[in-house]
């Protein structure tokens, strides 16, 4: 772990001497991108690039059994640690989800366009993760209450391009009771209006990230059938 460097802790970065590291939340947002370049014009570029990007995702996360996450690091290029080494954590709240959850959708896509066998499975494997490990959800898709009504969101926009990926009927029905609870009074949602609280309980104030969330949940979930 001498690569080590707790987030935001940039004067730990400057004594190290590092001058370029990665964080697997970024990444994710980027293979959203590059996804998009290979949709447009089909350039093998685009492909190299994402086919690396998701085996290094691969070997940087820590995998149990059927799931997989990504430790709260900073990595130096060519970085390894122990997977075993008890200093090695996972996150709680929403932190948790900003690196794991946000990293489903780039590998999903990745093979619902190519079939790359490592991406279906880094998509799986964070799937399992946010569905059974993060408490964000509970049985039946209901938000766990102390979380961000966006953060819960977004994450199942992402599983849902997993499960159609691999066409998970079980999954898709999971993706759809959650929808359906996060649409509901219980929530803190009015239907009505089209208010969406920013927590997912009754709560005073909204956020525009969880409102175009829903519109583009119903949207996926519609499309999908």
């Amino acid at each position: 772990l001498d690569t080590y460097a707790a987030p935001h802790a940039h004067p730990m970065i400057e004594k190290s001497g590092m001058t370029q590291f990665s964080h697997p939340q970024p990444c994710g947002r980027v293979l959203n991108v590059l996804n998009i370049y290979y949709m447009i014009d089909g350039n093998p570029i685009w492909k190299k690039a994402i086919e690396k990007m998701i085996d290094r995702l691969l070997e940087l996360a820590v995998h149990r059994n059927d799931y997989c996450f990504f430790p709260p690091f900073l990595y130096e290029p060519n970085a390894k640690y122990n997977p075993d080494d008890p200093r090695v954590i996972r996150l709680s709240g929403v932190a948790d989800g900003e690196i794991n959850g946000r990293s489903i959708k780039g590998p999903a896509l990745f093979y619902k366009m190519t079939g790359y066998e490592p991406a279906r499975e880094l998509a799986q494997k964070l799937t399992n993760y946010m569905r059974y490990q993060s408490n964000y959800y509970g049985p039946n898709g209901e938000f766990l209450l102390d979380k961000h009504f966006h953060a819960h969101t977004n994450y199942l926009l992402q599983m849902l391009e997993y499960a159609t990926a691999v066409d998970d009927k079980e999954l898709q029905e999971y993706i759809r009771k959650s929808y359906e609870w996060a649409k509901s009074r219980e929530a803190g949602t009015s239907s009505l209006t089209g208010f969406i609280p920013e927590f997912s309980r009754p709560y005073r104030t909204s956020e525009g990230c969880a409102v175009a969330d829903m519109v583009a949940w119903a949207l996926k979930l519609s499309h999908f059938g």
